[in-house]
């Protein structure tokens, strides 16, 4: 990525930033690097053709239940090892 990249500055919980680093450095790339990655992965995936709003929601809930599941598998992790 070049500097004159726009800058999006973003805020997320410090579990997910921790697994975020952690899958960063199994893949010998930067945060930032492994965060473009996936969101490229994420939309270039997704078809956008006549896409409703209604699946948008869809998508978005499932994101957040996604992510909901993300967090609570990190935090039983830290409990098992009494982090």
């Amino acid at each position: 990525m070049a500097r004159e990249d726009p800058q999006v500055n973003i805020r997320m919980p410090a579990l997910l930033k921790a697994r975020l680093e952690a899958r960063a450095r199994e893949n010998n790339r930067s945060l930032t690097a492994e965060i473009v990655h996936l969101l490229d992965q994420a939309v270039s995936t997704a078809p956008r053709q006549n896409y409703t709003k209604e699946e948008f929601l869809k998508d978005i809930k499932n994101l957040e239940a996604h992510l909901r599941a993300l967090t609570d598998e990190m935090k039983s992790s830290e409990i098992e090892n009494g982090e």
